[in-house]
């Protein structure tokens, strides 16, 4: 663990002990950090749980949100706040944990908002999004913010190596092809990651109904596995254009006359806008093919 996010948790875990924790905590930083395993370490402590239910998510006085593939549903969030009232069952206090925040819509955040204003003396909120400034600058004044930071490349390494029976090259590729994320790094050497040999295979193909095929395979995984889809296409360009920095492809396909690669990275990242717009994935996959294959030899 980062030696900031390490003091983070240690002077929470002294704020639960002495009861001088806030009511509402903003969690943000990078995907895979451990904002949102700190945050259940802390409700194990606050709910004074030592039989293991939050970690299963089985506690009943833990709640555990988070968005569906457009967004927080504003009849679950204004559901939520009206259950908020209600005495712990268990425990002395009760504990919300809202996933991927930045995905509340200004209505739905607007009726959190009232919640956060006046909260329950017994509850506790915890707020995770890797985005902050997606949040209500309301909703950033209510909370106690705390920001987690990435591993730098050596350390990430090294805590690879302590954890696998792998090797170095292993490591650093799970490593550069996670973006910095140890959770997603370790999924990648467990064979857990779904997407990373999907992509693979479908940049493998130059011909469309076969790239099509593999474009819908990948629209249908879930959201939360989709999410580095974009970085791996840049990497798998990247590679054709200087050579395998990144790993992703451990042996070059036959050298291809595309377009520069600068003008490949601006269109990845045009296409990651217009899918984070909503734009559907095997829409933004079909441009990049023919954007691509026109400049091909």
């Amino acid at each position: 663990m980062v030696e900031s996010n390490r003091q983070i948790k240690k002077r929470l875990e002294e704020a639960v002990f002495n009861k001088t924790l806030p009511q509402v905590l903003l969690f943000h930083g990078p995907k895979g950090v451990g904002k949102s395993a700190c945050a259940r370490s802390l409700a194990a402590k606050i709910l004074d749980d030592t039989a293991g239910r939050v970690l299963q998510n089985t506690h009943p006085d833990l709640q555990e949100l988070s968005s569906q593939e457009q967004g927080y549903a504003i009849e679950a969030v204004r559901a939520f706040c009206a259950s908020t009232s209600t005495p712990p069952f268990l425990a002395s206090r009760k504990v919300a944990l809202f996933h991927e925040a930045d995905q509340l819509s200004i209505p739905a955040q607007n009726a959190l908002l009232k919640t956060l204003e006046e909260p329950s003396s017994g509850m506790i909120f915890f707020l995770i999004t890797e985005k902050k400034a997606a949040l209500l600058p309301t909703i950033l004044s209510r909370s106690a913010c705390f920001a987690f930071q990435k591993m730098g490349e050596a350390e990430g390494v090294c805590t690879l190596l302590s954890s696998d029976q792998i090797s170095p090259r292993e490591a650093k590729r799970a490593w550069r092809l996670a973006d910095g994320s140890l959770l997603e790094a370790q999924k990648i050497l467990e064979g857990k990651n779904l997407l990373l040999p999907q992509v693979i295979d479908l940049l493998s193909h130059s011909a469309y109904l076969p790239y099509l095929e593999r474009a819908k395979k990948i629209a249908q995984l879930p959201e939360e596995e989709r999410s580095p889809l974009f970085t791996y296409i840049l990497f798998w360009y990247r590679d054709l254009a200087w050579g395998p920095e990144h790993f992703l492809q451990e042996e070059l396909p036959d050298a291809l006359c595309i377009r520069p690669f600068q003008e490949i990275f601006s269109l990845v990242e045009q296409l990651q806008s217009a899918w984070r717009l909503h734009m559907k994935v095997e829409d933004c996959l079909e441009i990049l093919f023919f954007e691509v294959l026109e400049h091909r030899s």
